[in-house]
């Protein structure tokens, strides 16, 4: 087993106990992911930055990486954000919670055969599930993210049930996405087409 410690980078000054803290909030994501998914972290890098500027840096450099392809960008760009392509997730240490780390590291974990929404919303889902019990740990988010992936995802979770929801996130089964309801068909459509 690889040591999740060793694919953290750290882009900005940093005390040893602050470092020790982001591992260990690392870790305590991962082995939450593991215990939820039975899937560990390991396919992503983990980026730290600090300050603004160094986050808009970030944004930038992996936006301009290759313009043709969509990278996933969500509301918590200024916080934190995942580059899919090049397997990297990036985090603002100055001011990124715990339910951050979780949120990027739950969407890293998610099957990359799906689409970007899809998978956004599923690591929207089930970040916020995960958490249930920690509210102070939970990211912020902006009230859109309910209406365009929370309640789609809740439909699906009602259809199916949790393990089945856990699968189709995981790549283990597929679902025929033209028999599911409008809503939660748009989150099947490829970047581009989604109208979101």
């Amino acid at each position: 087993m690889d040591d999740i410690k060793e694919r953290i980078e750290f882009l900005c000054d940093i005390t040893e106990e602050d470092k020790n803290n982001i591992i260990m909030l690392v870790n305590i994501a991962d082995e939450a992911i593991f215990n939820y998914f039975n899937k560990r972290c390991r396919d992503f890098n983990i980026v730290i930055c600090e300050g603004e500027w160094a986050m808009t840096v970030q944004s930038i450099i992996h936006r301009k990486k290759k313009y043709s392809e969509m990278m996933r960008f969500s509301d918590t760009n200024n916080t934190s954000f995942t580059d899919t392509r090049l397997k990297e997730i990036i985090i603002r240490k100055d001011k990124a919670n715990f339910g951050n780390y979780l949120h990027e590291m739950v969407f890293a974990v998610m099957h990359d055969g799906l689409p970007e929404h899809l998978r956004e919303a599923l690591a929207w889902y089930f970040t916020l599930e995960m958490l249930k019990p920690y509210r102070y740990a939970k990211p912020t988010y902006p009230d859109w993210i309910i209406d365009l992936y929370l309640q789609p995802i809740r439909h699906l979770v009602r259809m199916f049930g949790i393990e089945l929801t856990k699968d189709l996130a995981l790549g283990n089964i597929d679902v025929e996405d033209s028999l599911l309801p409008k809503e939660v068909q748009r989150l099947f459509l490829p970047e581009g087409l989604d109208n979101i």
